[in-house]
């Protein structure tokens, strides 16, 4: 690590502040106590070395690592009709060859244009305009704009299997052109101008916060509302105006944050809640979800704790609003404390309102945020305590989850001796969730980190309907 890294990580004094959460104070890291793991994080199998593990404490490691995973997805390149499928085995052979995803074919643009941003390589420059070329002239919708959700396989191409407009997938639209812009990839300013377009003119609403899924024409609009989509369009705000430095976009995404991730969460019991409806108060029916539209299925993922944990900490980078450190150590704790698993290890995928687990299967993208989350926690305080963090979740990464002979993560989580699903991605995911472990862990150990500078006016509350519920 360079000294220019330790010099910008305490080059602020160092505060402990208090945050009072479901009746309980959270602190801040501080002083000369760093955070510990809770007792369930030390426990679950691990076949691998603490050697291996503190490895990807250098940069050098992470990078290499960066480089294995997009290495694997490169040679999912599909000849015949164009782009890359996300749907594949170890040895690359497709288990799923009949549809397209616009979120995975988003995915492939921002996590081809990470590697070339982090010198994992300049081949993965070529392969995000690539994949940023297909993006563009496959999934696009050219009568009624935005993009086509699914896209049928058929013998000539394509055909749109689902048109609905989904802020999810525009999400990946917008970070897609953001990264890609970022890394020099042609093309990239272009697409995140039109995504930026779409998502403000056609789906963010007067409160800052974005609705789910408008129908194909963009005249009919479902009344739930979801996190998810919003927490990733935050993401992609960011990387927007990292790309640009447009404080608009900064805007943008800190108001998102400011509802989902503050005021929602301090008058509902301090974590951040999946469903909503259309006025934006807490849906807590236990009730079934269109998955398909990316509903959850959970009332709390621990997941998308550490993820906000991680989107909070880099909104911190460029406005110190007093709320955004203390909520995002606190999210990072609840997360541990609560989902991760005791046997095995790992994050389960949902609890519920009372943070009791309702849904225990392994989350195999949540280990990927958490190692991203704890590397802006540690940029962010200056505490190396978040390290130990960070190596809990690469050992059950190294252990359940990376595929140590072609590269890239499983999705089902298992020990190697006995893996019997060798399948590496699905419909959404090619590898993102751990090539942004990989690029922000760079990002945030590089003592590089440009910031824009302060933008004036990112805490001013912004009214909202069903105000007393946020």
């Amino acid at each position: 690590m360079s000294s220019a890294y330790r010099t910008s990580s305490r080059s602020q004094p160092r505060r402990t502040e208090k945050l009072l959460v479901r009746g309980r104070e959270e602190f801040l890291p501080g002083g000369s106590s760093p955070p510990s793991l809770p007792a369930s994080a030390t426990r679950g199998e691990s076949t691998v070395d603490t050697k291996a593990v503190s490895s990807f404490r250098e940069p050098e490691a992470v990078r290499e690592h960066l480089a294995d995973i997009l290495d694997f997805w490169l040679d999912a390149r599909d000849e015949r009709h164009g782009g890359y499928t996300s749907q594949v085995r170890s040895d690359t052979t497709v288990h799923d060859r009949s549809t397209r995803h616009l979120v995975a074919s988003a995915r492939f643009v921002v996590q081809f244009s990470l590697g070339a941003l982090h010198d994992a390589g300049a081949r993965f420059r070529n392969a995000a305009a690539e994949a940023l070329e297909f993006l563009t002239r496959v999934h696009r919708d050219r009568r009624n704009g935005g993009y086509h959700w699914v896209l049928r396989v058929t013998d000539d191409g394509f055909e749109v299997a689902d048109s609905r407009k989904q802020t999810y997938g525009h999400a990946f639209v917008l970070l897609a052109g953001a990264t890609a812009t970022s890394a020099g990839v042609p093309g990239g300013r272009e697409l995140l101008d039109e995504a930026r377009a779409i998502c403000e003119e056609k789906l963010l609403g007067a409160q800052g916060l974005a609705v789910n899924t408008v129908s194909a024409d963009w005249t009919e609009v479902s009344p739930y509302r979801g996190q998810n989509a919003n927490m990733h369009l935050c993401e992609a705000f960011l990387a927007a105006y990292d790309a640009t430095g447009d404080p608009g976009d900064l805007h943008r995404a800190y108001r998102i944050a400011d509802a989902i991730a503050r005021r929602i969460p301090t008058g509902i019991g301090g974590f951040v809640w999946e469903n909503y409806r259309e006025d934006w108060s807490p849906d807590w029916a236990e009730a079934p979800r269109d998955l398909g539209s990316v509903e959850s299925a959970f009332g709390i993922s621990p997941g998308h704790q550490v993820e906000w944990a991680k989107l909070l900490g880099i909104l911190a980078r460029h406005d110190p609003a007093e709320w955004l450190l203390p909520q995002a150590v606190h999210l990072h704790r609840l997360a541990w404390d609560h989902g991760w698993e005791r046997e095995h290890g790992g994050f389960v995928s949902g609890l519920r309102r009372d943070l009791s687990v309702s849904h225990r299967e392994p989350a195999y993208w949540a280990p990927a945020e958490a190692i991203g989350a704890a590397a802006v926690l540690q940029e962010r305080t200056g505490d190396e305590g978040y390290r130990t963090y960070s190596d809990r979740a690469w050992e059950h990464a190294l252990t359940h989850l990376v595929d140590h002979e072609h590269g890239g993560w499983f999705t089902a989580p298992a020990p190697r001796s006995e893996r019997h699903d060798f399948r590496k991605g699905d419909a959404f995911e090619p590898d993102y969730h751990s090539a942004g472990a990989c690029a922000e862990t760079l990002r945030s150990r590089s003592g590089r980190i440009q910031l824009q500078g302060q933008v004036k006016g990112l805490d001013e509350e912004v009214p909202m309907r069903g105000a007393h519920h946020v």
